[in-house]
């Protein structure tokens, strides 16, 4: 004997409008077991996979927070002015450019990186946030170290050198005078 709630009704007779779908019996028509992918034909299942990682690629690189580009953003971003205006001096902006140039950057890449905060924060959005350092992604990494950078080395040996000359000069002096 089969009892019967108002509302619920014994399904396990009715075949499902799916292929390959089950209904659960005495439920509620509308619920249904779905298939896993443990159901799937291996060949959805390797597209599906395929499709994933395609996204993900396209998605760009990440940017670590000791990237330059995502440096320049966090300064851009702290010397904004007027809230939403997103106004940035042009004395501020010539000395983030310049500091981006010193550090490896090219002026049309440093300028992209500040017009993409300040359009993020016209758009109302945080620039810090993680979409605003995502689309960073669009202007190209830095190909090799800055000039600063290659010579700093040989400018710390060159240092080295002139005070070790100094220093033995001045010893010379003192051991000769007495």
């Amino acid at each position: 004997m089969v009892c019967e709630s108002p509302g619920v009704r014994d399904t396990t007779n009715i075949p499902s409008a799916t292929p390959g779908v089950r209904r659960l019996p005495r439920s509620d028509p509308r619920l249904r077991l779905a298939a896993s992918e443990g159901d799937r034909p291996l060949d959805e299942v390797l597209a599906r996979r395929a499709v994933e990682e395609e996204n993900r690629r396209a998605a760009g690189p990440s940017i670590s927070p000791t990237d330059l580009r995502h440096a320049l953003a966090e300064r851009a971003s702290a010397a904004l002015e007027g809230g939403r205006a997103a106004l940035l001096r042009a004395e501020r902006r010539r000395w983030l450019i310049d500091d981006a140039a010193r550090r490896g950057l090219s002026p049309f890449e440093a300028n992209l990186v500040i017009a993409i905060v300040q359009d993020a924060a016209r758009r109302g959005e945080d620039p810090r946030s993680g979409a605003t350092i995502g689309r960073l992604g669009a202007v190209p990494p830095r190909a090799g170290a800055p000039v600063g950078e290659r010579w700093f080395w040989v400018r710390v040996w060159l240092a080295s050198a002139a005070l070790a000359a100094l220093l033995l000069n001045a010893m010379i002096g003192w051991v000769t005078a007495v």
